[in-house]
């Protein structure tokens, strides 16, 4: 992963968080601008297999099907 791709999904997750304190989703998809919407789409394509593991894998808390999104 490179750096580039490495600050632009820190910066992401913080901005859909919102400084939630359980790291939930606060940003709804009418929230997101447009920019950062094609930019989680390319970054989502770039990693899926990685994702995909991740998600597979069940060891991330907040990377499961009941994290919830409000």
């Amino acid at each position: 992963m490179s750096q580039n791709d490495e600050m632009s999904i820190t910066a992401l997750g913080k901005c859909l968080i919102d400084g939630d304190p359980e790291n939930k989703l606060r940003v709804t998809m009418s929230e997101v601008s447009l920019k950062d919407h094609q930019k989680c789409k390319r970054l989502a394509i770039r990693y899926c297999h990685q994702l995909f593991q991740i998600y597979d894998s069940k060891k991330d808390r907040l990377f499961c099907p009941d994290a919830g999104v409000i």
